[in-house]
This record gives C-alpha cells, structure tokens and sequence, in this order.
C-alpha cells in the first residue's frame, strides 16, 4: 500500500504542473486565474478525500481511479487547447469570466477530486494494515518529493508540456501491472497503453495541430521554463506569443514610440544603451543613433531560439552587428552588475504577475540608477487609455510614479495609448522643440514620429494634466515587499468583466494598524473563535491541521516570491524548493510519528510537541520577517533549508492533530488530510490576492505567524 501512496504524491505533483502550465496559456498568463486554480486544486483534492468516506475502500477501486487518471490527463490537455474554440471565442479576447471559471474547474476537479479520493482509500487501507495516518501522509509526500524531481529533469530535458502529461498517463497505468487486475480493467489498460506510446511518439505533430486551433498561421512552437512561446507569421509580419499574450510584432509601430521618445530626450550623443526584453524591435530603433554598443538581456534563451528561426532576415542579422551583444540573463541579477549607460530601456512585460512586477519597483529602479551615467535616462511603457485613467490605472501610475521619483528627481510621462515613462538624474526636457531639432539632426527615419507627432504629445491637454496629477500622487510606493502594482494590474484586469472594480481604490486595503477599533474587533473574533473550537474534540483536530496547512502555504508562497525577487524565476529553482518543501514534509511525518511512538502516544507527549512544533513555526517566520525587513537576499540553499522546516513543522502539526484524542483514524483521517488542503486552498487565495500584493511581504509572514499562535489555543 506504501506504493500506491507514494504514486499518489507523485502523480499529483506532475500533474498540477502540467494542468497548471496549460491553464497559464489558456488564459493569457494573467496570474489571477493561475492563483485560483491552484486554489481550485487544493479545495478539490480536499473534496475528493471526504467522499464516500463510510464505504470500505478495495485494491480494485484503487486500480480503477488510477484508470481514470491515465485517461483524463491527455483529454484535460486537449480541452484546454481547444477551450476557446468549444465556448465560441473571439481570437485574441477573453472570455467571460464566469466561462474561465467553467473551464477551470472542468480541467482541475477530474484531476484533483480521484486524487484526493485515492488518498483516502489507500491511506484508509493503510491504516488497516496497523500503520498510522502520518506514515500514509510522509509517504505521500515523498511522492511529492520524486515528482518535484522529475518535472526540474523535464525542465533541463527540454520536456514539452503535452509529453510530461502523456509520461504521466503512462505512470497511472503502473497500478494495474502491479497487481492482479480484472478483466474489465486489464482490456482497458491494454487499449490505453498504446495510444498512450503513438502519442508520445507523435507529441511533435500534436502540439502543433493543437497549439494551430488557436493560431492559424503557425509557424513554431515550444515549452520554455518561462511559458509557452508561440511564433505565427501572415504575409511579412512575424508574431511573438508568450503564453498566448502578444509580446512583438515585426510591424509594430508601438516600439518606435518606446524606442525614440527616450533616446530623443537624451541631449548628449547615446554611447551605450542596454535593452532590458524586447530586443530585436528595440534594438533596431536604436542603431538609427548610432551607438557604439547595445547590450540586450533576454530572460528566456527558449524564446530566442525559436523566434530568431522566424524572423526576417534584417533582423536576425542585427545579432551579428558588432555593436549589438545579446546576452541571456535574468534583468533583475544583470542590473546588479558594472556599467555605464547612456540609455536603460526596460522592455520586460507589464506588472500582471510578481514575477513582472520586480521590474517596476523602487529596488529595481535603484539597481538601473547604479548603472546610468550622471545624464542617463531609464525608460519603460505602459499600456493604458489614452483619455481616461479609471483609479485603478491611476494608482498604477502613481505607484511606478512614487518608485521612480524615491530615485530619479525628474520623471516625465508621455500619455498615449502606450505611456512612455522617463526617468534621470538630470533634467529631461519640456520643450518639445529640443526633441525636433535632435531628430533633424540626426535624420532619422521613422513612420510615426514626426515633428508634428512629437508636438502633439508635449502639447496637449493631457500632458500637463497628468504631471499635476502625478505630483499629487497619494498611491503607496511600489516595493519589492509590497508590489502593490500588482494588484492594480489584477483589479484592471478583473474590470474589463466587472467594470464597477475599475472605480475602486485599493491604495489603502493593505493598512493594517494597531489604532483601528475593526483591527482589535477582528482579533478578538478570531481568538474567540479558536477559543470556542477547542472544546470539540474533533472540531480541534481539525482546525489544527487547517492552521498547519494554512501557515505553511502562507510561509512557502511568501519565501518563494521573495527568492524570485532578488534572484529572479528559473523554473528548475522552484521545482528544487517546492521539493525542498515536499522532503520537509515526508522528513517532518516520519520523524515526529517516530518520537510520539515512543512516548506510547501520551496526551501530555501530543501537547508537548504540538507546543513546541507551533513556537517553532513563529520562531521561523521571526526569522523570516527579519530577513525581509533587512532587504538580506536569501540564496537557493538558503531558501531550501527554510521550505524545509517549514514542511517539517506542517507535517508535525499535521501528525500530533492525529494524536489528539486518540481514536479510529481510518474514520477521521480523510477530514484531517481535507482539513489541511483546504487550509492551503484558502491561504493560496489569501496569499496570492490580498496579503502579498495589498498588504505585503512582511504582512503575509505575520499573517503566519500570528495563525501559529493562535493555533496554541487548540493544543
């Protein structure tokens, strides 16, 4: 049974990463649906595992869940892909949000719910067999842990998405080789076993019919550890996609306006530039100054790859041009590195997710101020309407606003539908006749920017009005430790389908202050709360393993984004910390069972460690905290060691919770195992929609702690 239990934490692992990856490109890459989704994931699981809880679990329905998941993985990866086209989408829009709702419920909850079920009735089996509750729970979680494994190999493999989940399919049918299957369940497995290999040996023509529903004109595709990259070419223009979002096109007439309006501003000649994203439509802009170097960093070496296979033969050759050195890094780390810029133009995607967001706050503007010579000039865009900023359009504005003047004491923005924002140390002209004489100078030649363009922007209505606006700018300054850019992106994001949240300001949800009367109120709700619980038996069991799982998933999302601050997001870094946290789980089960074996399961015992594992766990978010408020950049050693306990502390809570009043725990395990998902459901949304982005890093951290605390009411 230990087999069927370590399968289930390892299917589960690859398998949310795989759903989750394609839900990133169904929906554009906006983080909101990916935060609901693992949310989704862990409330389904957790539904899973209080089903049918009274039946007696047999080998055989094990078999067949395992069945069921061998099938509906591939057909969940070809309903995604094909989502759009079944509920009538426009190419290019979204759809509704209650139809992204649908679908995302329709890809989790046939994955999620028979895994949380298949928990249940093997650890009920397991149980039976005179093994406890937590040594199914460290079992699973070392499934977990080889999962985590195998998807950071996939990612150094260059593993396809649509591979990973067939590979996974093919793990679901080892249930049934195993062990003596009935007839039904071997015919089944022997018409799934080899559809499943044809597929696999097929998965190059199959990602590209099925990546083609939404692209007509493709023309390549591929899986980086940074998103899918889709490139579809019609006539002479060439289009980049990552994750379905459009970032470049060969014909855009937008990367003339980012590319010239900075570098006309710049009064002395531009020796050297360095292009953060956006490479080849900046780069080629900017040679018309003729600088003597351009350096580009790209993030994603996957995406240039395929991308400069597509493009036009002028471009693919401005990498050869000796004046232009692409280099593949991540911006945030380069920046930290010598230099001196005439120019720093930072063309990485818009603030829709925390790993965008580092791109936009005062830490990273300080880093490119350290790089600018005394008259240097540090540019980005941002979309937004051209004659109306709704408030929150206009608290992203003053957010990036109120982060580039805590560096620069002249920043400037140029409204438009895309708004070119300039920072410097030395004055950036007002005058719109500086910008036309450099441009007659120079004779550039440009499509759109003409002196009667130029004029136009500097002269009308709008110009002034939004740098008055800015000077009065109340909007909390965007940080790494509160990216509150984020969640402006989000509610404008969430308004193109509720359009009431477009009126709404979110600058002050994150307050939190000892002076309000609703703080205290909320407190003492919440104590009372834990106080009168406690009185159940069972009910505290429960909430205890609910708290464990809620902290844990708070403490991990909250050290996970931070590494991904200071030292950017490579995708196989994550998969070592989240199995980092899968060993502290499986570690924590083990041993803590271990040492309450011991002591012959004593109450006093159970209380003592409950006791202990709890002040541990705010001892570790101390630490936490202290590290955040230092601005102390954890390394990935680091970063692991502390997942690590932070798992070994969940997985203690989780064991002594079943310690508690000892009593049947094939009947109250499932609800104790729920209990602590759905604990995780809840601070995934919490976490990811309010506490990180609203009230910040350090708030998030305490929001742990504080829950530990309040947990020592139950023990």
């Amino acid at each position: 049974m230990t087999f069927f239990l370590f399968l289930v934490g390892f299917v589960s692992m690859l398998a949310q990463v795989v759903i989750l990856r394609e839900l990133n490109v169904a929906f554009y890459g906006v983080e909101l649906i990916y935060i609901l989704a693992i949310g989704a994931w862990l409330g389904s699981t957790a539904a899973g595992a209080l089903i049918d809880g009274r039946r007696k679990p047999s080998l055989a329905g094990i078999r067949v869940l395992f069945l069921c998941l061998a099938w509906a993985l591939p057909l969940d990866m070809l309903f995604l892909r094909g989502s759009r086209l079944i509920f009538s989408g426009v190419p290019g829009a979204y759809l509704s949000f209650p139809q992204q709702l649908v679908i995302m419920l329709l890809s989790v909850a046939p994955i999620g719910v028979p895994l949380g079920l298949l928990f249940q009735r093997a650890a009920r089996l397991y149980i039976e067999k005179g093994r406890g509750l937590a040594l199914a729970y460290a079992a699973e979680s070392a499934g977990g842990l080889l999962g985590g494994l195998a998807t950071t190999l996939s990612v150094r493999w260059d593993t396809q998405n649509f591979t990973l989940a067939v590979g996974c399919a093919i793990v679901c049918l080892l249930p049934a080789a195993r062990v003596r299957p009935t007839r039904l369940l071997r015919s089944s497995a022997i018409i799934l076993a080899p559809i499943l290999v044809l597929a696999i040996s097929l998965s190059g023509p199959i990602e590209s019919m099925t990546t083609a529903w939404n692209h007509a004109d493709l023309l390549s595709t591929r899986d980086t550890p940074y998103g899918r990259v889709i490139v579809t070419g019609s006539s002479a223009q060439i289009a980049v996609f990552e994750n379905d979002a459009l970032v470049f096109e060969t014909q855009d007439r937008e990367i003339e306006v980012f590319s010239h309006l900075p570098a006309l501003q710049h009064t002395s000649p531009i020796r050297n530039v360095l292009v953060l994203g956006g490479t080849w439509g900046i780069a080629k802009e900017l040679l018309k100054y003729k600088p003597e170097r351009i350096d580009c960093v790209e993030l994603n070496r996957g995406e240039v790859d395929v991308v400069m296979a597509q493009l036009p033969a002028e471009m693919r050759e401005l990498t050869n041009d000796p004046r232009v050195s692409l280099k593949i890094a991540d911006p945030r780390r380069f920046v930290l590195t010598p230099g001196a810029y005439d120019l720093v133009m930072i063309g990485m995607a818009e603030p829709l997710s925390g790993q965008a967001n580092r791109f936009y706050t005062r830490e990273f503007f300080s880093a490119c101020a350290s790089l600018m010579k005394p008259d240097g000039i540090v540019a980005l865009r941002i979309r937004t309407g051209e004659n109306l900023w709704t408030p929150a359009a206009k608290g992203l504005m003053e957010s990036i606003y109120a982060a580039l003047k805590a560096v620069f004491p002249e920043v400037l923005f140029l409204p438009g539908e895309t708004t070119i924002v300039t920072g410097s140390f030395a004055r950036l002209p007002m005058d719109p006749e500086i910008l036309i004489g450099r441009w007659r100078r120079l004779t550039i030649q440009t499509l759109l920017i003409s002196p009667q363009y130029i004029r136009y922007l500097y002269s009308n209505d709008r110009f002034f009005e939004m740098q008055d606006t800015l000077k009065s700018a109340h909007a909390p300054v965007n940080t790494d430790l509160r990216p509150i850019c984020y969640q402006y992106t989000l509610m404008i994001w969430l308004s193109k389908f509720f359009p009431s949240l477009a009126s709404k300001d979110a600058s002050n949800w994150g307050v939190f202050s000892f002076r309000s009367p609703w703080v205290w109120l909320l407190l003492g709700a919440v104590v009372l709360l834990f106080g009168t619980l406690r009185k159940r038996a069972r009910t505290r069991r429960v909430m205890l393993a609910g708290t464990a799982g809620f902290a844990g998933m708070v403490l991990e999302s909250t050290v996970i984004l931070y590494y991904q601050v200071k030292y950017g997001v490579l995708y196989q870094d994550i998969g070592l910390m989240l199995m980092s946290f899968m060993a502290g789980l499986a570690a924590g089960a083990w041993m803590v069972e271990r040492a309450q074996r011991g002591t012959g399961g004593r109450m006093k015992s159970v209380r003592l460690w409950s006791g202990c594992l709890l002040v541990g766990f705010c001892a570790l978010c101390a630490f936490v905290y202290w590290q955040l408020g230092s601005g102390r950049a954890a390394g990935l050693l680091e970063t692991g060691s502390i997942l690590a306990c932070a798992g070994f502390v969940v997985a203690g809570i989780f064991v002594c919770a079943c310690q508690h009043d000892p009593g049947d725990q094939s009947r109250w395990g499932p609800p104790l195992y729920a209990a602590d998902l759905f604990g995780g459901c809840v601070a995934a949304l919490f976490a990811g929609l309010y506490a990180i982005p609203s009230a910040g890093l350090p708030a998030a951290t305490l929001c742990a702690g504080s829950s530990t605390l309040l947990a020592l009411l139950l023990v």
